[in-house]
């Protein structure tokens, strides 16, 4: 799968495709060698920018937007949900319908998803 490597203001991100659909995202590390590195990993192949399909362009554009501190809203993302569990792709769905500029908690996912949390400690 190729994947992009792109500078945001908060740092280096890369993103991998297959198709137009996102198989993997990866936030800046602690240098643009480390994103590089991980991204890579599985035989993916870095390729430029210009040569991504026009969503993933988007994206990536998008993403820049994102963390330069304007919120985007990303719940239309091609995301390829065989590569994660049921749960996972039922977590990610249900924390992409958060809203930009909301807030959730991780007991609201659970809830929405229909799964038993124990309600939180009071302080005395």
């Amino acid at each position: 799968m190729p994947h992009v490597i792109f500078p945001t203001a908060l740092g280096t991100c890369a993103i991998a495709w297959d198709g137009e659909l996102v198989t993997r995202f990866h936030l800046p590390e602690s240098s643009e060698g480390l994103t590089r590195e991980r991204a890579g990993r599985g035989g993916s192949e870095e390729v430029a920018e210009d040569q991504a399909p026009p969503g993933i362009r988007s994206l990536i554009g998008k993403v820049r937007r994102h963390l330069s501190g304007s919120s985007q809203d990303f719940s239309d993302a091609p995301l390829d949900w065989s590569l994660v569990s049921a749960f996972q792709a039922g977590v990610y769905r249900q924390t992409l319908k958060i809203r930009p500029g909301t807030e959730g908690t991780y007991g609201q996912v659970a809830l929405e998803m229909g799964l038993d949390v124990i309600p939180p400690l009071r302080a005395a």
